[in-house]
């Protein structure tokens, strides 16, 4: 009796998702989850692979978004995010009416440093990058609009961290500091040579792709 109930219980009741199953806006998520600035476009494979969902359940997901204009497909069948979570992105009010508050003094900054002018919002240890100027002449750097970093290891970040609540700033304080190293490997240029105010920090030969500093 007791192994009847057990089966019972295991049965799909029709028109219903499984306790033990995975939400489908959860599942349509963790597609959109598996890009990330080092895989822009993925195929069928990689993108169930990255997002450990099953092939099958991938294709007719990947191809709602499709429909929605989540996501776009090249002309050899690899996936992209499409425009139209760009579209939707740019109505976050927290990004984007600071972005036009702050977007014509951003502007008067670069045009006067010629360097990079950033414009980021804090979410909990981390920050987002919401805008960017930059001049052809300054230092290329890997930020990118949209993309997250810790608090602690971009002046921006520091910035917030030097105006977050108490807590936020103990929290930071004590954790280890981690981040990723720069891996560019190169010599300081004649003239950060010449300016003696610079620092390169050599990580090759690194283990791995974190750089943990516990001080």
């Amino acid at each position: 009796m007791a192994a009847e109930d057990e089966a019972e219980t295991g049965k799909r009741i029709r028109g219903k998702r499984p306790p033990e199953g995975e939400p489908v806006i959860d599942r349509a998520l963790a597609l959109l989850a598996a890009f990330d600035a080092g895989h822009r476009r993925l195929t069928l494979r990689e993108l169930s692979r990255r997002s450990g969902i099953p092939v099958s359940s991938t294709l007719r997901m990947a191809g709602r978004l499709l429909a929605w204009g989540a996501l776009e497909r090249d002309e050899e069948g690899r996936y992209a995010v499409g425009l139209r979570l760009l579209e939707v992105a740019s109505l976050a009010p927290r990004g984007h009416g600071l972005r036009q508050v702050a977007l014509p003094y951003m502007s008067d900054l670069a045009a006067v440093t010629k360097q990079h002018v950033q414009l980021a919002v804090r979410e909990g240890l981390e920050v987002t990058l919401v805008e960017r100027f930059s001049s052809h002449s300054a230092i290329p750097v890997l930020y990118r609009v949209g993309g997250k970093m810790p608090l602690h290891c971009t002046g921006m970040g520091l910035a917030l961290l030097a105006f977050a609540p108490v807590e936020v700033q103990e929290e930071v304080l004590s954790l280890p500091l981690h981040g990723e190293p720069d891996h560019r490997d190169l010599v300081l240029t004649e003239q950060e040579r010449a300016d003696n105010d610079v620092m390169l920090i050599c990580c090759s030969r690194a283990k791995g792709d974190d750089l943990e500093l516990d001080l």
